[in-house]
């Protein structure tokens, strides 16, 4: 997961070619996760990563809000498919729920749903067990 998001931070960066990018570090270990982010880009780039970086960085915060934006729209767009499925964190009970139902109703998670999730590995688990 952690490759995927740092392909994603350099992929977005390569658009705008910054001199320095500062990103927050989604890996353990914030200065591997700078690494990762500036191996993967065509030009140099002083890759700052750090946890908590939108909290320290006013342009990380904003680009935090701005995903949540994004991802909030894109829940409502999921919500116009399937019904209500909640916030679609997976520790959220009414995304639970939804998860279950689905899984119950067409023996397999929906395709916007990480199969590599925990919750969503154990309720495929548990759901699948309630069947002979």
């Amino acid at each position: 997961m952690n490759a995927c998001v740092a392909e994603l931070h350099a992929e977005a960066l390569m658009g705008l070619r910054p001199e320095y990018a500062y990103v927050d570090a989604c890996d353990v270990n914030a200065e591997r996760y700078g690494r990762t982010v500036a191996s993967h880009l065509d030009f140099p780039c002083a890759v700052v990563a750090e946890h908590r970086a939108d909290a320290r960085y006013k342009i990380v915060g904003a680009a935090s809000v701005v995903a949540k934006v994004t991802r909030d729209r894109a829940i409502r767009e999921l919500e116009q498919q399937y019904g209500k499925i909640g916030s679609g964190y997976p520790s959220d009970p009414t995304t639970i729920g939804f998860l279950r139902d689905y899984i119950r109703e067409y023996g397999n998670p929906p395709p916007c749903a990480r199969r590599s999730w925990k919750t969503v590995a154990n309720l495929y688990q548990t759901t699948m067990q309630d069947f002979p």
